[in-house]
């Protein structure tokens, strides 16, 4: 009883009887409960086996001519049929073509009519550059030409008479300063 789990300081020996035979019956229902779970899959897996063995074995069956033609009937619907479907995918297909060819010959004549529009906008910036050009070289040309006008002679104002400021007294033993005269202007 020197155990972890079993040891209870200040638990009674009946109680530690008790649970010791409860952990003990758990255990065997546990271990019973498996082996029924492991017995039930042991039979499935057997009845499975058994049905497996005894199904008929498609490379040693014989087949007969009319099992071939029923079967040859078969494919041949089948092929029918995607050979039908292929034929429609195609046509959607030839469909889709069609439209698109048609939408990129459409976006080709705008590219191509866009570009020719840039051209003349082009061209037309250019003459229009080449006019301000002219024009301002004109007008320069013009402003050196033309004479100045004589502008009146520039007569300087009189300037205020410099009055010279009344010279501020400085306390040399903390004593106090007169007031200042007032100024005269």
């Amino acid at each position: 009883m020197n155990d972890k789990h079993d040891f209870h300081p200040g638990s009674p020996p009946e109680l530690q009887q008790r649970r010791n035979g409860a952990r003990r019956l758990l255990a065997a229902l546990a271990l019973a409960i498996s082996a029924i779970v492991l017995i039930h899959v042991g039979l499935n897996s057997a009845s499975r086996f058994q049905a497996h063995s005894t199904a008929a074995d498609p490379l040693t069956e014989t087949i007969t001519p009319k099992d071939l033609r029923s079967f040859q009937g078969q494919t041949d619907e089948a092929l029918q049929s995607v050979t039908q479907d292929i034929v429609a995918q195609r046509k959607d297909l030839r469909s889709f073509q069609g439209k698109t060819d048609e939408t990129l010959q459409s976006v080709t004549q705008d590219i191509v009519a866009q570009r020719d529009d840039l051209k003349n906008l082009s061209n037309q910036l250019t003459a229009l550059v080449t006019r301000i050009e002219m024009l301002q070289g004109a007008a320069a040309a013009a402003q050196v030409t033309a004479a100045v006008p004589e502008q009146p002679p520039v007569t300087a104002t009189p300037k205020k008479p410099n009055v010279p400021k009344p010279a501020r007294r400085i306390a040399v033993r903390r004593a106090p300063l007169p007031p200042s005269p007032p100024n005269v202007q």
